[in-house]
């Protein structure tokens, strides 16, 4: 047969060199024939694959600083063939946007265009790139005080630390992590309610930073009361003079 030289008969896989396992893979592709649905199947699959591939989040911070270094090389050699090519001016520039990633400041441009920062700005290129990366790690500060964002107790790690680079800190300890009105035990509610209003329980960057915003303070019950006897008095007010008006139009009647 005109593919067995491609494979070994001896079953002895484990002493074949890359090029031989590929050859021999693609031997066996070749042996087997596919309906046009399972092409189709197969095709779907691999673009399935590769999507995944480009939009996957890295667990590792090593497998991110290789990704990132990898891409980085990339672009640039896009970057210097499309200026032979058209002759533009381009810069890139590469941050982390967490304070734990690995991956170190990148800057590049095409021809000459390190002298803009200097002469347009005001800056070296090296000094603007790390004012990025310093905004790029604290942009998400105000986020706390937000009135849009939404708090998510089930998947906190990664729809609320991991996408807004804040953490809730002094949660009372015992206490379920969930809504508070799911809580049914009547002293983890207060402990919380304390926790809340001393501000032991509070949100931090991951720089460790706490929230500017103003605790909302809770009015005492003589406030409160000052306010009720001042609604009454005026309601009172408001009623002797509706009964006034009313004795006024009987007697002229």
């Amino acid at each position: 047969m005109r593919v067995s030289r491609w494979i070994r008969l001896d079953n002895t896989s484990d002493t074949l060199t890359r090029k031989e396992q590929v050859a021999k893979l693609h031997a066996i592709i070749r042996m087997k024939k596919y309906t046009p649905d399972e092409q189709r199947d197969m095709m779907q699959a691999l673009k399935d694959y590769c999507n995944e591939k480009e939009t996957s989040i890295h667990l590792l911070n090593h497998a991110a600083n290789m990704d990132t270094i990898q891409t980085q090389r990339k672009i640039v050699e896009l970057l210097d063939g499309l200026r032979l090519r058209t002759g533009i001016y381009s810069t890139i520039m590469v941050v982390h946007g967490h304070i734990n990633n690995i991956i170190e400041p990148f800057i590049y441009g095409t021809n000459n265009s390190d002298n803009f920062f200097q002469g347009g700005l005001g800056f070296t290129p090296n000094e603007v790139v790390q004012k990025y990366e310093q905004w790029a790690c604290t942009q998400n500060e105000s986020t706390i005080s937000h009135p849009n964002v939404c708090m998510n107790y089930k998947k906190y790690e990664d729809k609320v630390v991991q996408n807004y680079s804040v953490c809730l800190v002094g949660w009372p300890e015992g206490a379920p992590f969930t809504r508070p009105s799911n809580i049914g035990t009547v002293g983890h509610i207060r402990r919380l309610r304390d926790a809340l209003k001393s501000d032991e329980c509070h949100w931090e960057t991951l720089d460790g930073k706490r929230s500017s915003a103003k605790k909302c303070c809770v009015p005492s019950a003589r406030v409160s009361n000052k306010s009720r006897a001042k609604a009454s008095a005026k309601a009172s007010r408001k009623k002797h003079a509706a009964v006034s008006t009313k004795f006024v139009d009987s007697d002229v009647k």
